[in-house]
Protein backbone atom coordinates (compact mmCIF):
# COMPACT_ATOMS: atom_id res chain seq x y z
CA UNK A 1 0.00 0.00 0.00
CA UNK A 2 2.50 2.20 0.66
CA UNK A 3 3.46 3.29 -2.95
CA UNK A 4 0.19 4.17 -3.18
CA UNK A 5 0.68 6.53 -0.77
CA UNK A 6 2.67 9.97 -1.73
CA UNK A 7 5.08 11.28 0.84
CA UNK A 8 2.73 14.19 1.14
CA UNK A 9 0.14 11.76 2.60
CA UNK A 10 1.99 10.08 4.38
CA UNK A 11 3.34 13.02 6.75
CA UNK A 12 -0.40 13.92 6.74
CA UNK A 13 -0.80 10.30 8.35
CA UNK A 14 1.61 11.11 10.64
CA UNK A 15 0.82 14.18 11.64
CA UNK A 16 -2.88 13.27 12.34
CA UNK A 17 -1.64 10.00 14.65
CA UNK A 18 0.40 12.82 16.59
CA UNK A 19 -2.76 14.33 17.27
CA UNK A 20 -4.71 10.85 17.96
CA UNK A 21 -2.12 10.69 20.49
CA UNK A 22 -2.01 14.10 22.21
CA UNK A 23 -6.02 14.10 21.70
CA UNK A 24 -6.18 10.85 23.58
CA UNK A 25 -4.04 12.17 26.19
CA UNK A 26 -6.22 15.52 26.40
CA UNK A 27 -9.69 13.55 26.78
CA UNK A 28 -8.06 11.51 29.30
CA UNK A 29 -7.18 14.27 31.62
CA UNK A 30 -9.44 17.15 31.23
CA UNK A 31 -13.57 17.17 31.73
CA UNK A 32 -16.16 16.93 28.01
CA UNK A 33 -15.88 21.16 28.34
CA UNK A 34 -12.54 22.11 30.11
CA UNK A 35 -10.32 22.70 26.75
CA UNK A 36 -13.10 24.75 25.40
CA UNK A 37 -13.85 26.66 28.60
CA UNK A 38 -10.09 27.21 28.40
CA UNK A 39 -10.37 28.44 24.97
CA UNK A 40 -12.73 30.60 25.36
CA UNK A 41 -11.07 32.47 28.18
CA UNK A 42 -8.04 33.94 25.53
CA UNK A 43 -10.99 34.48 23.24
CA UNK A 44 -10.69 38.17 21.26
CA UNK A 45 -12.33 39.89 18.69
CA UNK A 46 -9.61 39.51 16.02
CA UNK A 47 -9.56 35.89 16.61
CA UNK A 48 -13.62 36.00 16.66
CA UNK A 49 -13.23 37.22 13.07
CA UNK A 50 -10.74 35.07 11.85
CA UNK A 51 -12.13 31.66 12.90
CA UNK A 52 -15.59 32.94 11.34
CA UNK A 53 -13.71 33.16 8.55
CA UNK A 54 -11.68 30.02 8.54
CA UNK A 55 -14.43 27.70 9.44
CA UNK A 56 -16.66 28.08 6.31
CA UNK A 57 -12.70 25.70 4.97
CA UNK A 58 -14.86 22.58 6.32
CA UNK A 59 -17.93 23.25 4.13
CA UNK A 60 -18.85 21.06 2.01
CA UNK A 61 -18.82 23.26 -0.46
CA UNK A 62 -15.25 23.37 -0.23
CA UNK A 63 -14.87 19.79 -1.76
CA UNK A 64 -17.15 19.96 -4.36
CA UNK A 65 -15.70 23.33 -5.72
CA UNK A 66 -11.97 20.95 -5.97
CA UNK A 67 -13.55 18.37 -7.09
CA UNK A 68 -14.61 20.47 -9.99
CA UNK A 69 -11.49 22.11 -10.26
CA UNK A 70 -9.51 18.55 -10.59
CA UNK A 71 -11.74 17.94 -13.50
CA UNK A 72 -9.31 19.63 -15.42
CA UNK A 73 -6.17 18.45 -14.10
CA UNK A 74 -6.87 14.46 -13.62
CA UNK A 75 -10.29 12.86 -13.56
CA UNK A 76 -9.24 10.42 -10.84
CA UNK A 77 -8.34 13.54 -8.44
CA UNK A 78 -11.94 14.95 -9.01
CA UNK A 79 -13.63 11.31 -8.06
CA UNK A 80 -11.28 11.31 -5.48
CA UNK A 81 -12.83 14.15 -4.63
CA UNK A 82 -16.44 14.07 -5.27
CA UNK A 83 -16.61 10.25 -3.39
CA UNK A 84 -15.25 12.07 -0.41
CA UNK A 85 -17.52 15.04 -0.13
CA UNK A 86 -20.33 12.00 -0.18
CA UNK A 87 -18.47 10.38 2.46
CA UNK A 88 -18.97 12.84 4.40
CA UNK A 89 -22.10 13.57 4.07
CA UNK A 90 -23.13 10.04 4.47
CA UNK A 91 -21.19 9.76 7.88
CA UNK A 92 -22.18 13.11 9.64
CA UNK A 93 -25.95 12.38 8.43
CA UNK A 94 -26.21 8.85 10.43
CA UNK A 95 -23.56 9.92 13.22
CA UNK A 96 -25.20 12.94 13.87
CA UNK A 97 -29.00 12.45 13.12
CA UNK A 98 -29.17 8.54 14.24
CA UNK A 99 -26.39 7.28 16.30
CA UNK A 100 -25.79 10.63 18.51
CA UNK A 101 -29.62 12.47 17.75
CA UNK A 102 -29.54 15.43 19.58
CA UNK A 103 -26.65 15.29 21.54
CA UNK A 104 -26.20 19.16 23.11
CA UNK A 105 -23.23 21.52 22.07
CA UNK A 106 -21.83 23.32 24.36
CA UNK A 107 -23.75 26.20 24.96
CA UNK A 108 -26.86 23.98 25.64
CA UNK A 109 -24.54 21.95 27.84
CA UNK A 110 -22.29 24.43 29.69
CA UNK A 111 -25.25 27.13 29.68
CA UNK A 112 -24.33 30.33 27.97
CA UNK A 113 -23.60 31.33 31.50
CA UNK A 114 -20.65 29.80 31.54
CA UNK A 115 -18.80 31.50 28.95
CA UNK A 116 -16.04 34.02 29.12
CA UNK A 117 -16.73 35.66 25.42
CA UNK A 118 -19.68 35.47 23.26
CA UNK A 119 -19.48 36.49 20.03
CA UNK A 120 -21.77 38.97 19.02
CA UNK A 121 -24.61 38.47 16.70
CA UNK A 122 -23.12 34.82 16.31
CA UNK A 123 -25.20 31.81 15.96
CA UNK A 124 -24.87 29.45 18.62
CA UNK A 125 -26.08 25.76 17.78
CA UNK A 126 -28.07 23.70 20.29
CA UNK A 127 -27.57 20.06 18.86
CA UNK A 128 -25.69 17.98 16.68
CA UNK A 129 -22.73 17.78 18.30
CA UNK A 130 -20.99 14.41 17.88
CA UNK A 131 -18.90 14.23 15.83
CA UNK A 132 -17.62 17.80 13.85
CA UNK A 133 -18.50 17.95 10.29
CA UNK A 134 -16.87 20.40 9.73
CA UNK A 135 -13.86 19.17 10.81
CA UNK A 136 -14.30 15.69 9.03
CA UNK A 137 -14.97 17.42 5.81
CA UNK A 138 -12.09 19.92 6.31
CA UNK A 139 -9.62 16.72 7.18
CA UNK A 140 -10.81 14.18 4.15
CA UNK A 141 -9.99 17.17 1.52
CA UNK A 142 -6.62 18.50 3.02
CA UNK A 143 -5.90 14.24 2.57
CA UNK A 144 -6.82 14.25 -0.85
CA UNK A 145 -5.32 17.33 -1.51
CA UNK A 146 -1.90 15.38 -0.28
CA UNK A 147 -2.79 12.95 -3.28
CA UNK A 148 -2.19 15.26 -5.62
CA UNK A 149 -0.10 17.83 -4.18
CA UNK A 150 3.23 14.94 -3.64
CA UNK A 151 5.39 17.11 -1.31
CA UNK A 152 6.25 17.12 2.65
CA UNK A 153 5.28 20.65 2.45
CA UNK A 154 2.26 20.57 1.18
CA UNK A 155 1.23 17.48 3.96
CA UNK A 156 2.38 19.72 6.61
CA UNK A 157 0.28 22.67 5.15
CA UNK A 158 -2.74 20.52 5.00
CA UNK A 159 -2.89 19.13 8.21
CA UNK A 160 -2.68 23.10 9.71
CA UNK A 161 -5.63 24.00 7.38
CA UNK A 162 -7.49 21.37 8.94
CA UNK A 163 -6.39 20.82 12.33
CA UNK A 164 -7.11 25.02 12.84
CA UNK A 165 -10.71 24.57 10.60
CA UNK A 166 -11.41 22.13 14.11
CA UNK A 167 -10.32 24.68 16.62
CA UNK A 168 -12.37 27.10 14.39
CA UNK A 169 -15.29 24.90 15.69
CA UNK A 170 -14.08 24.93 19.87
CA UNK A 171 -13.28 28.46 19.90
CA UNK A 172 -16.48 29.18 17.85
CA UNK A 173 -18.51 27.03 20.40
CA UNK A 174 -20.20 24.73 18.17
CA UNK A 175 -18.17 21.77 19.31
CA UNK A 176 -17.01 20.11 22.14
CA UNK A 177 -12.89 18.76 21.53
CA UNK A 178 -13.95 15.60 21.68
CA UNK A 179 -16.53 16.41 18.58
CA UNK A 180 -13.26 17.61 16.40
CA UNK A 181 -11.26 14.88 17.63
CA UNK A 182 -13.38 12.05 16.35
CA UNK A 183 -13.99 14.36 12.73
CA UNK A 184 -10.60 14.34 12.02
CA UNK A 185 -9.85 11.09 12.31
CA UNK A 186 -13.11 9.72 10.81
CA UNK A 187 -12.22 11.64 7.83
CA UNK A 188 -8.99 10.81 7.38
CA UNK A 189 -9.67 7.23 7.96
CA UNK A 190 -12.11 7.20 5.16
CA UNK A 191 -10.11 9.16 2.54
CA UNK A 192 -7.07 7.36 2.52
CA UNK A 193 -9.60 3.91 2.61
CA UNK A 194 -11.75 5.56 -0.43
CA UNK A 195 -8.32 6.03 -1.98
CA UNK A 196 -6.73 2.75 -1.54
CA UNK A 197 -10.06 1.10 -2.66
CA UNK A 198 -10.44 2.82 -5.69
CA UNK A 199 -6.91 3.52 -6.88
CA UNK A 200 -5.65 0.46 -6.24
CA UNK A 201 -8.32 -1.97 -5.39
CA UNK A 202 -10.27 -1.04 -8.12
CA UNK A 203 -7.22 0.25 -10.47
CA UNK A 204 -8.67 3.78 -11.42
CA UNK A 205 -5.28 5.69 -9.97
CA UNK A 206 -3.55 4.13 -12.88
CA UNK A 207 -6.71 3.21 -15.53
CA UNK A 208 -5.71 5.37 -18.36
CA UNK A 209 -9.78 6.39 -18.83
CA UNK A 210 -9.54 8.29 -15.54
CA UNK A 211 -5.89 9.61 -15.91
CA UNK A 212 -6.76 12.38 -18.33
CA UNK A 213 -8.52 15.50 -17.89
CA UNK A 214 -11.77 17.51 -19.37
CA UNK A 215 -9.70 19.63 -21.17
CA UNK A 216 -8.00 16.80 -23.16
CA UNK A 217 -10.94 15.14 -23.64
CA UNK A 218 -12.58 18.11 -25.41
CA UNK A 219 -9.67 18.29 -27.53
CA UNK A 220 -9.56 14.85 -28.40
CA UNK A 221 -13.41 14.77 -29.43
CA UNK A 222 -13.09 18.03 -31.16
CA UNK A 223 -9.80 16.50 -33.32
CA UNK A 224 -11.96 13.34 -34.05
CA UNK A 225 -14.80 15.39 -35.12
CA UNK A 226 -12.90 17.51 -38.03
Amino acid sequence: MKKYIPSSSRVFIICTFVFAVVGAALLAIYSKGELLLALNSVATKPLDEFFRLFTHLGLGGVLGILAGIFLFIRYYYSILFAASLLSAGIFTYLLKQVIFQGMPRPTKFLGVDSLHHIIEGFKYHGSGSFPSGHTMTAFAGAFAVTIVLKSKRAGFIAFGIAFLVGISRVYLCQHFFMDIYAGALIGTAYTLGLHYWLGHHLGWDTNPKFNGNLISTIKAKRLKAS
